[in-house]
Protein backbone atom coordinates (compact mmCIF):
# COMPACT_ATOMS: atom_id res chain seq x y z
CA UNK A 1 0.00 0.00 0.00
CA UNK A 2 1.40 3.26 -0.03
CA UNK A 3 2.57 5.77 2.40
CA UNK A 4 -0.26 8.33 1.91
CA UNK A 5 -3.08 5.63 3.15
CA UNK A 6 -1.53 5.11 6.59
CA UNK A 7 -0.70 8.92 6.41
CA UNK A 8 -4.40 9.64 6.15
CA UNK A 9 -5.96 7.03 8.22
CA UNK A 10 -3.73 6.22 10.53
CA UNK A 11 -2.14 2.68 11.20
CA UNK A 12 -3.44 -0.58 12.11
CA UNK A 13 -5.82 0.30 15.39
CA UNK A 14 -4.40 -1.11 18.30
CA UNK A 15 -7.23 -1.76 20.68
CA UNK A 16 -7.17 -5.14 18.68
CA UNK A 17 -5.05 -8.11 19.83
CA UNK A 18 -4.43 -10.52 17.53
CA UNK A 19 -7.33 -10.66 14.73
CA UNK A 20 -10.04 -7.73 13.14
CA UNK A 21 -7.59 -5.40 13.00
CA UNK A 22 -7.13 -6.00 9.82
CA UNK A 23 -10.48 -6.23 8.66
CA UNK A 24 -11.06 -2.56 10.87
CA UNK A 25 -8.17 -1.02 8.57
CA UNK A 26 -9.15 -1.77 4.84
CA UNK A 27 -12.62 -0.95 6.00
CA UNK A 28 -11.47 2.34 6.93
CA UNK A 29 -9.25 2.41 3.81
CA UNK A 30 -12.30 1.77 1.61
CA UNK A 31 -14.33 4.21 3.48
CA UNK A 32 -11.95 6.77 2.84
CA UNK A 33 -12.15 5.94 -0.71
CA UNK A 34 -9.28 3.67 -1.66
CA UNK A 35 -9.20 0.42 -3.26
CA UNK A 36 -9.06 -2.55 -1.03
CA UNK A 37 -7.64 -5.73 -2.92
CA UNK A 38 -6.83 -9.06 -1.65
CA UNK A 39 -3.86 -11.30 -3.03
CA UNK A 40 -5.17 -14.74 -3.23
CA UNK A 41 -1.82 -16.05 -4.06
CA UNK A 42 -0.27 -14.48 -0.90
CA UNK A 43 1.18 -16.88 2.01
CA UNK A 44 2.33 -15.31 5.66
CA UNK A 45 3.89 -17.75 7.97
CA UNK A 46 3.76 -17.26 11.50
CA UNK A 47 7.32 -18.43 13.06
CA UNK A 48 5.45 -18.04 16.70
CA UNK A 49 2.29 -17.59 18.15
CA UNK A 50 -1.13 -19.20 18.62
CA UNK A 51 -3.17 -17.72 15.59
CA UNK A 52 -3.68 -21.61 14.54
CA UNK A 53 -4.91 -23.41 17.93
CA UNK A 54 -8.34 -22.93 19.31
CA UNK A 55 -7.14 -22.32 22.61
CA UNK A 56 -9.73 -20.36 25.32
CA UNK A 57 -7.17 -17.50 25.21
CA UNK A 58 -7.88 -17.69 21.32
CA UNK A 59 -11.83 -17.99 21.70
CA UNK A 60 -12.32 -15.32 23.77
CA UNK A 61 -10.20 -12.94 21.75
CA UNK A 62 -12.32 -13.92 18.78
CA UNK A 63 -15.57 -13.00 20.54
CA UNK A 64 -14.09 -9.76 22.19
CA UNK A 65 -12.63 -8.56 18.30
CA UNK A 66 -15.95 -8.86 16.37
CA UNK A 67 -17.67 -7.15 19.31
CA UNK A 68 -14.79 -4.60 18.93
CA UNK A 69 -15.06 -4.80 15.55
CA UNK A 70 -19.38 -3.99 15.61
CA UNK A 71 -18.66 -1.25 17.79
CA UNK A 72 -16.58 0.75 15.91
CA UNK A 73 -17.33 0.36 12.49
CA UNK A 74 -21.61 0.90 12.50
CA UNK A 75 -23.25 3.51 14.62
CA UNK A 76 -25.59 3.30 17.26
CA UNK A 77 -27.75 1.65 17.63
CA UNK A 78 -26.92 -1.15 14.67
CA UNK A 79 -23.32 -1.57 16.58
CA UNK A 80 -25.44 -3.04 19.61
CA UNK A 81 -28.10 -4.54 17.56
CA UNK A 82 -25.49 -6.60 15.97
CA UNK A 83 -23.27 -7.45 19.09
CA UNK A 84 -26.23 -8.80 20.87
CA UNK A 85 -27.68 -10.86 17.96
CA UNK A 86 -23.74 -12.19 17.39
CA UNK A 87 -23.76 -12.90 20.85
CA UNK A 88 -27.43 -14.37 21.45
CA UNK A 89 -26.30 -16.82 18.39
CA UNK A 90 -23.55 -18.17 20.05
CA UNK A 91 -24.70 -18.44 23.06
CA UNK A 92 -25.89 -21.75 22.03
CA UNK A 93 -22.76 -23.15 22.73
CA UNK A 94 -21.46 -25.04 25.70
CA UNK A 95 -19.24 -25.83 28.23
CA UNK A 96 -15.99 -23.04 28.64
CA UNK A 97 -16.94 -21.49 25.02
CA UNK A 98 -20.26 -19.48 26.54
CA UNK A 99 -18.30 -18.87 29.64
CA UNK A 100 -15.73 -17.13 27.65
CA UNK A 101 -17.96 -15.21 25.24
CA UNK A 102 -19.77 -13.77 28.09
CA UNK A 103 -16.50 -12.79 29.45
CA UNK A 104 -15.28 -11.28 26.12
CA UNK A 105 -18.97 -9.59 25.82
CA UNK A 106 -18.60 -8.09 29.67
CA UNK A 107 -14.75 -7.04 28.90
CA UNK A 108 -15.93 -5.42 25.05
CA UNK A 109 -18.39 -3.06 27.14
CA UNK A 110 -16.01 -2.34 29.88
CA UNK A 111 -12.57 -1.85 28.83
CA UNK A 112 -11.30 -0.05 25.67
CA UNK A 113 -8.89 -2.42 24.54
CA UNK A 114 -7.72 -6.02 25.70
CA UNK A 115 -4.75 -6.16 28.37
CA UNK A 116 -2.39 -8.09 29.93
CA UNK A 117 -4.87 -9.32 32.85
CA UNK A 118 -7.55 -10.41 30.87
CA UNK A 119 -5.23 -12.67 28.92
CA UNK A 120 -4.01 -13.56 32.23
CA UNK A 121 -7.52 -14.41 33.72
CA UNK A 122 -8.34 -16.49 30.91
CA UNK A 123 -5.42 -18.54 30.52
CA UNK A 124 -5.39 -19.18 34.49
CA UNK A 125 -9.07 -19.91 34.29
CA UNK A 126 -9.14 -22.21 31.49
CA UNK A 127 -5.82 -23.53 32.25
CA UNK A 128 -4.02 -22.85 29.27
Amino acid sequence: MKREVVERIGKLPEEYFFAYEEADFALSARCAGYKVMVEPKAHIWHKVGLSSKRTPEWTYNSYRNRFLFLKRNFVFPLNYLFTITLAIGKLVRTGPARRILVEAFIDHLKYKGVEEMHLRRIKEKYLI
